[in-house]
């Protein structure tokens, strides 16, 4: 995967951060001014020493308490790296194995399937873990700001409603509900519930005092960090809340709570090599499977492992996963071969969290190593900038679906295929009539037997993502059904005191879903009333109700007149 740049230099005997330190407390204030960011912590850390850890702001916008290196904030997805950790805990004691079934601990597990009746059996941990299940985002019960009374145990039941986006193993597709059925089966095996389970088996045993994935716990700590979406303060503990057993246990896939201190004795653990005090605790061989990127395709240089991503990093790897959500923003990362790692937490949505680590670890290794190493950025081809016959690349022209509900849009201009985003035009260099590059990525689109597109493969640093094609001008007209005009409407749902609208319309004979800002989702009927975008996500119409990609939505209004684009 990275063989191709030059190893990690020896590093120096001693190594003073203290002047990069002092500059770290001159910018970080600047920064969250300009970001808006009330609160930041930051760790630093180098092999098993803690460098520097810091609070910056206040844990909300009263201004009434400061954040330290021991104020709680909410982790959102770092906490997948933290399960996966655990799970491979209970994989050295025996209690399971990476490639066993699901079902081998949760015989009574289904989920809705276009692609077969045995889907869920070839569903196992490593597809799970490394996001390759096929399974959606989100559950019906217990989704981000769900106001309803969910169990985790019904929270994970609900998974059943759903439905598979692509066969098991297809490609890539990151999903909430793979790691909470993950820890699931972590209760389910140990016999514990999944926040004990992680406090007995990882948390006290790395001295992690203030980690956990309790609510009774974050809620009785002197000092947590409030989420803020823009200037609005978030009630604590809204996010990934799930009352279980008379406590509160937050999921797996999200609901984790730590400061910056404990996170930097986790990274130390892993930089250890799965060590505390010389005892291994996890297996080279296991964690080397956790680093590494799971089924990876020809051309891949980095990608999801095991709840951690990799890619390459001046002759090492960089390993490192954030979180974003409910008012807060995260990033935590380590490199193995440089054997430096940072923490970095904030109480705000902003792009501050997640920026702001990746530069401080380079800061790192200048300082321990002198100069970073002048290396390539990614090179996916050998092949010759092509001039492509304007009828081919027409064919590419559309919009393609991306994960984070929205879309990307290919148009032929000046004899050149080019990606449009909402403020810029990016020129693709052709390398042949479906292989292009641009801006140290290559785009290599998946033709069907009749010359359409059916995607796009997008190779990068970080991985390889999948682009579904969703519509494009030049369609034929679709059927235009009757029975859809019960379906067009104005769609609404209320969620922390937000709402949100939706509409669905009939455009060149298409059910539409239109989603404002975001665009146009065309709807593919499987059966009446069952709909699914191109990426997958069920859109299920029952009378005035609509789930939208497990979202309840109620319509507010009669049909509508369809927008121009």
């Amino acid at each position: 995967m990275i063989g191709q740049e030059k190893p990690a230099p020896a590093v120096r005997p001693t190594v003073d951060y203290s002047r990069f330190i002092a500059r770290l407390k001159e910018r970080l204030p600047e920064y969250m001014a300009q970001y808006n960011v009330p609160g930041l912590a930051i760790a630093l850390v180098d092999g098993a020493t803690l460098v520097w850890a810091e609070g910056f702001g206040y844990t909300d916008r009263t201004n009434q308490t400061k954040v330290t290196a021991d104020t709680l904030f909410s982790l959102q997805s770092i906490s997948k790296t933290y399960t996966a950790t655990g799970f491979l805990i209970a994989v050295e004691k025996g209690l399971m194995k990476i490639d066993d079934p699901l079902k081998k601990y949760y015989p009574q597990f289904t989920v809705n399937s276009r692609f077969g009746v045995d889907e869920a059996d070839r569903i196992t941990f490593r597809r799970l873990l490394s996001h390759h299940s096929g399974l959606t985002h989100i559950a019906p019960c217990g989704y981000h700001f769900d106001g309803r009374s969910c169990p985790f145990a019904d929270h994970i039941r609900s998974i059943s409603e759903t439905w598979l986006m692509f066969p098991v193993g297809e490609r890539f597709c990151y999903s909430n509900l793979g790691i909470d059925l993950v820890g699931y089966a972590l209760e389910l095996r140990s016999g514990k519930p999944f926040d004990e389970f992680m406090d007995e088996e990882l948390f006290r045993p790395l001295g992690m005092t203030s980690s956990t994935f309790n609510h009774n716990v974050v809620a009785s700590h002197p000092s947590v960090a409030k989420g803020h979406i823009r200037d609005r303060i978030l009630p604590a503990l809204t996010t990934f809340t799930i009352p279980a057993r008379g406590l509160y246990t937050r999921t797996p896939s999200g609901g984790m709570y730590s400061t910056v201190k404990d996170m930097a004795k986790f990274i130390s653990f892993h930089l250890a090599g799965g060590k505390i005090g010389g005892k291994q605790i996890i297996g080279e061989n296991l964690l080397k499977e956790m680093y590494t990127p799971q089924f990876p395709i020809e051309g891949q240089v980095g990608g999801y492992g095991l709840g951690i991503a990799s890619q390459p990093l001046y002759g090492g790897a960089l390993l490192q996963h954030n979180g974003g959500g409910g008012g807060y923003s995260t990033d935590q990362m380590w490199t193995p071969e440089y054997q430096v790692g940072v923490v970095v937490l904030t109480n705000s949505e902003s792009e501050l969290g997640f920026g702001t680590a990746r530069g401080v670890l380079n800061g790192m290794i200048a300082v321990k190593y002198g100069p970073l190493p002048q290396t390539e950025s990614g090179k996916f081809t050998d092949k010759p900038i092509i001039t492509v016959d304007t009828k081919l690349l027409q064919r590419l022209a559309g919009t393609y679906k991306l994960r984070d509900e929205m879309l990307a849009t290919f148009k032929v201009k000046e004899e050149s295929l080019y990606k449009v985003s909402q403020t810029t035009e990016v020129r693709l260099n052709a390398h042949s009539a479906t292989e292009f590059t641009s801006e140290g990525r290559k785009y290599t689109f998946i033709l069907d037997e009749k010359g359409r597109p059916k995607g796009v493969r997008i190779f990068g640093s970080s991985g390889v993502e999948f682009w579904p094609f969703n519509d494009s001008r030049d369609e034929e007209a679709g059927p235009n059904k009757k029975e859809w005009q019960d379906f067009v409407g104005e769609y609404s749902r209320k969620a922390d005191s937000e709402t949100f609208n939706v509409s669905v319309t009939i455009k060149n004979g298409y059910l539409y879903l239109d989603m404002k800002d975001w665009g146009w989702f065309k709807l593919n009927e499987y059966k009446p009333g069952i709909f699914f975008t191109a990426d997958g996500k069920s859109v299920i119409f029952q009378g005035a109700r609509m789930s939208l990609f497990n979202y309840g939505y109620t319509k507010k209004s009669a049909p509508i007149q369809p927008r121009g684009r």
